[in-house]
């Protein structure tokens, strides 16, 4: 997929992170960003974009460590908090559709649909939720 811009690119790992950490519950084992399975672009915003959902209180990890070279760095135990698993079940309106975010989310890491374009994937979506129910 072509990414526009960076935040474009964000927004992807984002998605692709939770698609992957929905699918796999809760379990111990490292988080490796060959394990996402994506575009080789996105590396330089694996480690960002999963120390930002952990500052939202989306996921959590035991622990992180740099490997160098083509592993780079693992996140260890990573797993959505019930938080996290309590925003990906929320509905959404975007068009004329209604989803759930995990839905939004799988289209954006899977098919590479942005959402940035029809309320702002970061700030509309995952914002909005984290910042209501945070209250």
């Amino acid at each position: 997929m072509a990414y526009e811009n960076d935040l474009q690119r964000s927004e992807a790992t984002v998605a692709i992170i939770l698609g992957f950490l929905l699918g796999r519950g809760i379990q111990s084992g490292g988080l490796f960003f060959k394990e996402l399975q994506a575009d080789e672009g996105l590396r330089p915003f694996f480690a960002p974009c999963m120390r930002w959902l952990r500052g939202e209180g989306l996921v959590r990890y035991r622990d992180e460590k740099e490997y160098g070279g083509e592993v780079g760095i693992a996140f260890f135990d990573p797993c959505l908090t019930s938080r996290g698993f309590a925003v990906m079940g929320e509905r959404l309106r975007l068009g004329d559709r209604d989803i759930s975010v995990g839905q939004a989310v799988k289209e954006v890491s899977e098919d590479g649909v942005s959402f940035s374009r029809v309320g702002d994937f970061f700030g509309g979506v995952l914002g909005g939720f984290t910042k209501s129910m945070g209250s």
